[in-house]
């Protein structure tokens, strides 16, 4: 299982929740999920994000590590 930090960008996807995937920061780690802000998601999921306020909590396993590049100087 992947290990996440404070901080790191992470994509989530759940068909059961939600209809397309997120983007977020993950604000917290817990014993067995973890705490995501959502920054980008899915049009049609716009009220299901206002619902949950920006904040998901999900299983590491559903979460799949960004990486940042910077093209520029």
């Amino acid at each position: 299982m992947q290990k996440f930090q404070q901080g790191e960008l992470v994509r989530y996807e759940s068909a059961e929740e939600l209809q397309g995937p997120v983007i977020g920061k993950v604000i917290q780690v817990l014993q067995s999920n973890v705490v995501i802000e959502v920054l980008n998601f899915y049009f049609k999921d716009r009220q299901r994000v206002s619902e949950l306020n920006f904040v998901i909590t999900a299983c590491p396993t559903e979460l799949k590590s960004l990486r940042v590049i910077n093209y520029g100087n």
